[in-house]
């Protein structure tokens, strides 16, 4: 089986690395061979150093076109005063990135892979499912770009006033053309897609493992709110958003209530004239921050239509879980039940906080909900059904 991505998505630590990773783990757990190829290394990046940010020592195999592989760091601008000798030195050239016209020399690269391994089944990530076509008569090919661009949403009127045509959305699917099945993590990208023709669409959703087994969730008896995020720009408005229109109304009603800020969002805002907020920032390690939070944020004002990842970790840890619709998939907004509060408006969403905050009865109750939520949505078996179902393994 083949694993396969246009751009080293792996070589970072984001939501997008974490949802291949636990894909491709969940099937070498179930005993497939898994091969992993990135199609150009090179395609508009300064340094052609390559190292994934997860254990690649399990698959069959890891290949990265033009690249050199490092072992122990992922290369960045921090060494570009040797990235480009070290390229002319072994002959590789910088390409631009071209999103939507898709280069010869690629996709016979991909072919020759393919045909060496002997793939019996080619998962195209992202911006690859442009490779559909190019290898649709060697192999069983699942298409799975994530997301459509086009359709985000906002709970933010004036970020909807530019939204683009369905039509034009639509155009995107004719990268799809020559794959068997496509797949996306919303139900409402899928139902787009059978619209417009495209019968085989499945949900690959996010899969994590079950913290809140591992180590059931301690209510902490600190008032402790916390957001979890990188430097991402919808992020940060996520933030800003939090901090201008609910953290008020919170520390008005609970002088003594904590918001700690976690990842590097925190570069992002400025939290410094702000009573009550820790700017907490990188950890190497979230479960201690998870642990002592007697509930989880995610205020997202925009982004896709699909589930977030933090909403899915908060959930496997088994956290009390405040979010707006943007963190539930459009076409099923009831997914997560009562487990999950939703608020698009800022009294209401700083309301939800603080009745979390103020009953130990209703915080246990959602705890155990959180769990549930998760196993119905986010655990292994859940989220990777309908590709196992497709693919008959």
């Amino acid at each position: 089986m083949a694993m396969v991505q246009s751009y080293p998505y792996e070589a970072v630590s984001n939501g997008d690395a974490a949802y291949i990773a636990a894909l491709r783990d969940y099937l070498i757990g179930r005993g497939h061979e898994v091969f992993g190829f990135v199609t150009d290394m090179t395609r508009g990046r300064t340094s052609p150093v390559y190292r994934s940010a997860y254990d690649l020592s399990a698959t069959a195999g890891w290949k990265v076109r033009q690249a050199i592989r490092a072992e122990r760091a992922f290369v960045s601008g921090s060494v570009a005063q040797w990235a480009e000798p070290l390229r002319k030195k072994i002959g590789l050239r910088k390409t631009e990135p071209t999103r939507d016209k898709w280069t010869a020399p690629e996709a016979r690269w991909l072919a020759r892979e393919l045909k060496r391994i002997d793939a019996s089944c080619a998962i195209l990530f992202f911006d690859a499912v442009g490779f559909s076509a190019s290898i649709g008569q060697l192999t069983t090919v699942v298409a799975a770009p994530s997301f459509l661009r086009g359709r985000e949403i906002s709970i933010l009127p004036e970020q909807n006033t530019c939204r683009i045509g369905d039509d034009e959305v639509a155009a995107q699917l004719s990268w799809l053309k020559g794959a068997d099945c496509v797949a996306f993590n919303s139900r409402d990208d899928i139902d787009f897609a059978r619209r417009y023709g495209f019968e085989k669409a499945i949900k690959i959703n996010m899969g994590l493992p079950d913290k809140s087994r591992e180590a059931p969730h301690q209510d902490s008896s600190e008032p402790t709110i916390t957001f979890v995020g990188v430097a991402a720009k919808q992020n940060i408005e996520s933030c800003q958003w939090f901090l201008d229109r609910c953290w008020p109304i919170i520390r008005e009603a609970r002088p003594d209530s904590r918001l700690r800020l976690v990842g590097t969002v925190v570069r992002g805002v400025d939290v410094t004239a702000l009573p009550g907020v820790d700017a907490v920032g990188f950890v190497p390690d979230l479960e201690p921050e998870y642990r002592r939070a007697q509930v989880v944020v995610a205020p997202l004002v925009s982004g896709s239509r699909g589930v977030k990842v933090k909403v899915a970790e908060a959930l496997s840890y088994g956290c009390p879980l405040v979010t707006t619709s943007i963190g539930v998939d459009a076409g099923d907004p009831n997914q997560f039940g009562e487990a999950v509060v939703v608020a698009d408006e800022p009294g209401d969403f700083a309301r939800a906080v603080l009745d979390l905050l103020n009953d130990p009865r209703l915080r246990r109750k959602r705890q155990a909900l959180a769990a549930e939520a998760f196993n119905q949505n986010f655990s292994f078996d859940a989220a990777f059904c309908e590709l196992t179902e497709y693919l008959k393994l």
